[in-house]
């Protein structure tokens, strides 16, 4: 599993893409 830091959509901050 990669961890990335991305702003997902209707997101406000980092958040984890596969959580």
């Amino acid at each position: 599993q990669n961890i990335e830091w991305v702003t997902p959509e209707g997101g406000g901050g980092p958040n984890y893409p596969n959580m």
